[in-house]
């Protein structure tokens, strides 16, 4: 999946994206974070999504 496409494929189950990064950005914020020393791969994300209302 094109990482582009998320809000539009969550939005067909009523799921609204909030928030979407990939891997450098995991790799920053979290693994960092909590000092883990482990590898992200380029193709991994987070997206984070709430239900619509």
């Amino acid at each position: 999946m094109d990482p582009t496409d998320i809000g539009d494929y969550l939005s067909k189950y009523s799921l609204s994206l909030i928030e979407d990064i990939g891997s450098e950005e995991v790799q920053e914020r979290y693994m960092k974070l909590v000092n883990l020393d482990l590898k992200v791969f380029e193709i991994e994300r987070i997206a984070l999504a709430e239900v619509k209302r």
